[in-house]
């Protein structure tokens, strides 16, 4: 699979058949997540990671609870960050929207080298939102080392080398070893520990584009189950197929999200400076929006940098994938089309423009002097944060939706002009 959001499937003949009672959304979410190659998870440590680790935080005055290990990375680990990143986002959603998914939604994070992320509906009203582990390992380490081919002195454990013997050439390999390894199912690969800056840096990042590929199957859930496909119809078809529009409008969804889910929801470290070392020789596309931008003090942040940090976070993660999936498919478009567009949506056609132009070489990232032009979003990024946020109507669409079916929610959009301002 080439996206861990490639597959959506519906209908009771999906994973197994159905008994003549129908399953209740547990039953349905755990026989899904049955179907998936588990692989084998080792959270044994048996290299000593979590001694070094622990010495680490304690050496740097935040001590870490050994016992609590796992939570920060292992495969188990992954599963409970899938379900609180549910739970959290759910939060920030119309409370009809929560109550729907009380009654007929599970969430399952899995333990499994097959890359997915998907919402599977059962033909009898229950849905499971599926989000294997894959992906997320994959961004652990692609990120870690993209900080070390930059500047290999921030590696403090390489469990493969010396970490004072690792060179750019030499990370840049590890990098192409994982990606590649990635490709054929299977997302392990080197190990590294980074010192306590980037670390930080590491995690907050992290914390924003996990949420994101949660966020962004909530936006399918929403989109193409409970909407009925609505929201990704009205896309120009510019847009591409039915399919990449429904990519697109889970995107938008799942980044609406992300920006009502406050930074200060992530995992910030206490108090580090988080300080730029960019060199001329960055990662092509990726390494210098991630050092550029990332240089502050938590405690201390603007408005602007908390900005700063959700679009580099997210333009990362499609830069991430797209070394995994670079091109176009059938069911997605291509990442760097996706970048694009969440940030033509939610900040302006400049910011895009921006990015395209740092992609193709011409410029540099600087996000100071887009945010000096005005943040100014599209009308559907200013519907997708608002049908977040407008209780009332949000109801209303989802019954709609459940008893009519689409055709009145497209004869409502049609006939109601404070439709557009008002959701």
């Amino acid at each position: 699979m080439t996206a861990p959001d490639a597959s959506r499937a519906t209908g009771a003949s999906e994973g197994g058949a159905l008994s003549d009672a129908p399953e209740t959304p547990d039953q349905f979410a755990d026989r899904i997540a049955r179907g998936f190659w588990r692989g084998p998870l080792d959270d044994t440590d048996p290299m000593g990671v979590r001694d070094l680790l622990v010495e680490r935080q304690a050496r740097y005055g935040y001590p870490l609870d050994a016992d609590g290990f796992e939570q920060s990375g292992g495969g188990q680990g992954l599963i409970q960050l899938v379900e609180r990143f549910y739970g959290e986002l759910l939060t920030h959603t119309p409370t009809a929207f929560q109550r729907f998914c009380a009654a007929h939604v599970s969430v399952r994070g899995v333990p499994s080298f097959t890359i997915e992320g998907a919402v599977y509906a059962s033909g009898h009203g229950s849905y499971a939102v599926i989000v294997t582990t894959a992906f997320m390992t994959f961004l652990n380490k692609m990120k870690k080392l993209l900080f070390a081919e930059t500047d290999p002195s921030v590696v403090e454990y390489c469990n493969r080398m010396p970490a004072a013997d690792l060179t750019p050439d030499i990370v840049r390999g590890m990098r192409d070893e994982v990606v590649e390894a990635f490709r054929h199912g299977d997302p392990r690969g080197p190990l590294l520990l980074l010192d306590l800056d980037r670390a930080a840096a590491v995690t907050v990042m992290l914390d924003i584009q996990e949420a994101f590929l949660v966020a962004h199957e909530i936006g399918h859930l929403l989109s193409d189950y409970l909407l009925r496909s609505m929201l990704a119809n009205t896309l120009h078809e510019s847009f591409g197929s039915a399919d990449h529009r429904a990519e697109y409008c889970a995107d938008m969804i799942g980044f609406a999200l992300t920006l009502r889910r406050s930074l200060t929801d992530t995992l910030l470290a206490p108090d580090p400076i988080w300080k730029s070392r960019t060199t001329s020789d960055s990662a092509p596309g990726m390494t210098p929006q991630t050092t550029d931008n990332i240089n502050f003090v938590p405690k201390r942040q603007t408005p602007t940098h908390r900005e700063t940090v959700r679009i580099a976070s997210i333009c990362e993660f499609f830069e991430i994938l797209e070394l995994a999936s670079p091109a176009a498919s059938p069911s997605h478009p291509a990442p760097v089309d996706r970048a694009a567009n969440l940030l033509a949506t939610f900040y302006g056609e400049h910011f895009a423009a921006h990015y395209n132009a740092v992609r193709a070489g011409e410029a540099r990232y600087d996000w100071a002097s887009q945010f000096a032009k005005g943040v100014k979003p599209s009308g559907l990024g200013r519907t997708c944060m608002a049908l977040l946020a407008n209780e009332k109507a949000f109801e209303e669409l989802v019954e709609l939706a459940a008893i009519d079916g689409p055709d009145a929610l497209k004869t409502r959009i049609a006939s109601s002009a404070p439709y557009g301002s008002e959701v």
